[in-house]
């Protein structure tokens, strides 16, 4: 039987969807990063919103940027754990936005270093490629914003009537904005489903 620790970092290792990822190319080659509040997301997600706390600590702030080392706290039942790096950012026009910019890339490599979004850092994501992923959780929450079942969940939806929208969206040319949208939730859900 799995234990409870390896739930959660299966949990965390999940991977996200393609809005989550930006590609950043302000270091003269492209990197993959993961936007602050899917980092938190996943976080208060997989350990509870109770279950980590983070803080930083300035190690250099001079007139080229800051430096700082964040701590993550994961608390899993009685395990508690803290882990370390570091983030830095180049100083920009509001010194608020140099601090936010080095404390979320610290928080984003702690992260990584329990599992969130560590194919990232890996080098195996890259934006352009990306096909956008629904998750599980999230398939009973899509609702059909086309057709005569606008506004019908997809759980609630009968076989024939995912069929029928399935069918007509493979009839069209082209399928853009919510219809495309409508069309791959219910691929995703047919896929899960069966």
């Amino acid at each position: 039987m799995e234990n409870k620790t390896d739930e959660i970092y299966k949990k965390l290792k999940a991977p996200f969807p393609k809005a989550a990822y930006t590609k950043d190319t302000s270091r003269g080659f492209e990197l993959t990063s993961i936007k602050a509040q899917y980092i938190i997301d996943r976080l208060n997600t997989a350990l509870g919103l109770f279950g980590w706390s983070y803080s930083t600590e300035t190690i250099s702030n001079n007139e080229k940027g800051v430096l700082f080392k964040g701590s993550l706290t994961i608390k899993i039942g009685d395990l508690e754990k803290t882990v370390f790096n570091y983030g830095s950012s180049i100083n920009k026009k509001v010194v608020a936005d140099t601090y936010k910019s080095a404390s979320t890339d610290a928080l984003g490599k702690c992260a990584s270093m329990i599992g969130v979004g560590d194919a990232a850092f890996k080098g195996e994501v890259k934006v352009d490629e990306i096909e956008d992923i629904i998750e599980e959780k999230d398939l009973p929450l899509y609702i059909r914003k086309a057709g005569q079942g606008k506004g019908t969940l997809l759980k609630d939806m009968t076989d024939k009537d995912v069929n029928s929208m399935i069918a007509w969206c493979e009839t069209q040319e082209k399928l853009g904005g919510p219809l495309l949208e409508d069309y791959k939730a219910i691929k995703q859900y047919i896929k899960t489903k069966g």
